[in-house]
């Protein structure tokens, strides 16, 4: 992928994030991004493939960031803290390669509804891809708080992560949460305090406490 083509697939995904896929046409993006329509069916043959490369993009743009806070964190309560938290602002990373990680909002509870409505093949392809890269992400965290000795080795790795996915991401259906719910602060908070509660032993709750603050 060179490089226009991977600032066409960024700002694309700024515009489904401001406007929705399913209002926003190839004409749309074309103006948006000051380009001709001939170049952009040079790099996508529809809207679809497009939509295709942008979930792609948003997804290991994603896991780039987790892997720089896992990279800066040595500490697996301060990593999985940073990771529930979305707080990519901890290493003072704003953005990954040069992109604006503000994009990975584009995996609302709204977009994910319209995406499995609209697209269901590329909603289940984005949801086998968090799915998979996320519970190999959360199993490698827990595993390393339990060797550091500050989870509890009572612990059921799998299941916890696979829980967690379950929690956090916003895969479900459901009225109980706009997008703007997710992803503001308290629930982050509520979600991360409630897993990490149950994950620290004494220790590591003493650990919490002197670098974190009170759960």
């Amino acid at each position: 992928m060179d490089q226009k083509e991977s600032n066409l697939i960024e700002q694309t995904a700024k515009l489904f994030l401001e406007y929705g896929i399913r209002s926003v046409t190839m004409d749309d993006i074309a103006r948006n991004l000051v380009v001709s329509k001939k170049t952009l069916y040079q790099y996508f043959k529809d809207k679809e493939e497009l939509l295709s490369k942008v979930l792609d993009f948003v997804v290991e743009l994603e896991y780039k960031c987790y892997n720089s806070i896992i990279e800066y964190h040595a500490h697996p309560i301060k990593i999985l803290h940073s990771v529930l938290n979305l707080d990519m602002k901890t290493n003072n990373m704003h953005s990954v390669d040069n992109v604006d990680y503000n994009v990975l909002k584009i995996q609302s509870p709204t977009f994910l509804f319209d995406l499995k409505k609209y697209y269901p093949h590329l909603y289940n392809k984005i949801y086998n891809d968090n799915i998979d890269k996320g519970k190999e992400l959360y199993e490698q965290i827990i595993e390393g708080g339990k060797d550091l000795g500050v989870f509890r080795d009572s612990v059921d790795t799998s299941a916890t992560a696979r829980f967690i996915l379950n929690a956090y991401f916003p895969f479900n259906d459901s009225s109980l949460l706009s997008a703007s719910d997710f992803f503001s602060p308290p629930f982050l908070i509520a979600i991360s305090r409630f897993v990490i509660s149950g994950l620290l032993n004494d220790e590591g709750r003493k650990y919490y406490k002197e670098h974190i603050g009170e759960l």
